[in-house]
């Protein structure tokens, strides 16, 4: 009667002796590798976060945000970058350790504004501008109040913000008053993240700014709201 091999030592119908221990090595090898390279806290200064990228009008730079926490500060602190369209250059344009934020061309191209609070420790933030033919960054709004957004106008005269401006005349009485006002809420959606409670009349309104003249007018004013998103129509002649 003929032998038949076991499924054991038959070439590709079992497992041999080899096989098997080769398995057990490339499994301790991959769990060792593994605990090498699970996250951790101190991973966190590491991680580098992009975000908004913005075409330029002629398509040959993208400009974006990029984010790193700092774990001293317990904060995220933003920056403006540009990469060349082929990803040939990378260039940083702020460094710190105030964040920039939303970065926008004008139309032409020439310049790229952008949100910071500036080197002032107590400065609100305010839209400032890159001439991206020379020369260091220059504030261009400067509000008593904090913008969160804007929008160039199509002919790059003009910007629609989105700022929450202050009464200079009611922080004075804020400030001579011992003892501060209790806080009545009659709203389901009374605070949020990093803005604390939201009190009137101090809401998010959009603003006509002209750049040439440095003035703004309100374009909204009801005080039950909040306002966002600006998008001027092709003529620039609605918001």
């Amino acid at each position: 009667m003929r032998n038949t091999p076991s499924s054991a030592s038959q070439p590709g119908l079992g497992l041999t002796r080899e096989s098997l221990w080769m398995g057990a090595l490339l499994l301790v090898l991959s769990a060792a590798a593994l605990s090498q390279s699970r996250l951790t806290v101190d991973h966190l200064d590491q991680y580098v976060g992009v975000s908004d990228p913005q075409i330029s009008p002629d398509g040959a730079w993208v400009a974006h945000v990029t984010s790193k926490p700092d774990l001293e500060k317990d904060e995220e602190v933003s920056m403006l970058w540009m990469v060349s369209w082929d990803g040939e250059e990378l260039l940083q344009l702020t460094h710190g350790p105030k964040s920039a934020s939303t970065p926008r061309w004008s139309p032409d191209g020439k310049k790229l504004a952008f949100i910071t609070s500036g080197p002032d420790e107590d400065a609100e933030d305010q839209v400032w501008v890159f001439d991206l033919r020379g020369g260091a960054p220059a504030q261009l709004t400067d509000l008593t109040g904090s913008v969160s957004d804007f929008a160039w106008s199509p002919d790059g005269k003009r910007m629609a913000l989105v700022a929450e401006l202050k009464d200079e005349d009611e922080e004075e009485d804020k400030d001579e008053e011992e003892k501060p006002e209790p806080i009545v809420i009659t709203d389901y959606h009374f605070k949020a993240d990093y803005e604390g409670y939201l009190t009137w009349p101090e809401r998010e309104r959009i603003y006509l700014f002209d750049i040439a003249e440095k003035s703004f007018e309100a374009l909204t004013a009801d005080a039950r709201f909040d306002e966002s998103d600006p998008t001027w129509s092709p003529d620039g002649t609605r918001i």
